[in-house]
């Protein structure tokens, strides 16, 4: 994980094998964490090493944010959020219906 500041860091996704390709951005408070676009379904591996290696378990997610449904930024979101269905969480996106 790379500390951009205080309670923002971001995970490489190593999508097919290249770094800085993609990436995850993680928010950390006193509430929780917020991961913000999870990436793709293949990268959720790297994701959760990425977690569990900062101390990270899926319950101290608390919200899942998409900026966006792209599969390179949204795909992972469906399994991301059946990982952390047993604690409260929200899901939101930034997608608004026209």
């Amino acid at each position: 994980m790379n500390t951009l500041s205080h309670g923002l860091s971001w995970i490489d996704l190593e999508f097919l094998g290249r770094s800085n390709v993609i990436a995850t951005p993680i928010v950390q408070g006193p509430g929780g964490v917020a991961i913000i676009d999870p990436g793709p379904t293949t990268c959720l591996g790297t994701l959760e090493q990425g977690l569990q290696a900062h101390g990270i378990r899926w319950e101290d997610v608390r919200h899942l944010m998409l900026t966006h449904i792209h599969l390179d930024h949204a795909g992972a979101a469906g399994r991301s959020f059946a990982s952390i269905h047993t604690s409260p969480c929200s899901c939101m996106s930034a997608v608004r219906s026209t």
